[in-house]
């Protein structure tokens, strides 16, 4: 049960890693110091939360179409 819980702990780590990646490609975040405004922040918080999400969303409808497929 605890090798599980550590599975699951690192990747919501890894995929929370992975949208930060991405979204620090997008020119608003680049400078991650520049977030003088409360409005930025909150939009990167949104975006981080949202691209998450969909990482999970992705990973698991893979994840059924192979159980399901074989």
């Amino acid at each position: 049960m605890e090798s599980q819980e550590t599975i699951i702990y690192v990747g919501i780590v890894l995929s929370t890693g992975i949208s930060m990646f991405v979204a620090s490609q997008i020119d608003k975040f680049k400078n991650f110091c520049a977030f003088k405004t409360l409005k930025i922040s909150v939009k990167y918080i949104l975006l981080i939360f949202l691209l998450t999400i969909f990482q999970w969303a992705f990973g698991g409808s893979i994840y059924f179409l192979i159980n399901l497929l074989f």
